[in-house]
């Protein structure tokens, strides 16, 4: 099982559990369009939009991973059809988008045929990654140590 360990050290290296305490758990990413809709794409002779590179915060209070509306937006995906979701503030409609997530460090692909986009604007992360993604994972939080582990 291939393992990703995430520290949060200061310039000599040493750990700084405050890191992870402040930021929490975050990843980066890169948002892209999935193989099926750049498929669509090239036979449509359009060009395939670049990946958005950022950060994803790792939700465990999350159901399902989300995507910032305007990240996904610009890169010219449209919606795909509307869920009924509960947020901090109450119950929302967000619309549902095809997406590809590859987080670089661990290596890891991600294919949505379908994932919730949300209104992210204004923090410092694109996207969320809920237990939909997280259960096919075994992930750590070590606030002591100021990391975590992710087994997949």
């Amino acid at each position: 099982m291939p393992v990703y360990n995430h520290s949060f050290v200061d310039d000599k290296n040493i750990p700084q559990p405050l890191g992870i305490l402040q930021s929490g758990p975050v990843i980066s990413i890169e948002i892209s369009v999935p193989q099926s809709l750049a498929e669509e794409f090239t036979r449509s002779n359009l060009p395939i939009p670049r990946p958005i590179v950022g950060l994803a915060l790792i939700d465990t209070g999350a159901s399902s991973s989300c995507v910032d509306n305007g990240t996904i937006e610009s890169l010219g995906i449209k919606s795909i059809g509307i869920v009924d979701t509960m947020t901090p503030a109450g119950p929302k409609q967000q619309y549902r988008y095809p997406a590809h997530f590859f987080f670089p460090a661990a290596k890891i692909n991600v294919d949505f045929g379908s994932i919730t986009g949300a209104d992210l604007k204004g923090q410092p992360i694109m996207a969320l990654i809920g237990r939909d993604i997280l259960s096919n994972f075994i992930f750590v939080y070590n606030g002591t140590l100021g990391m975590y582990t992710i087994g997949y």
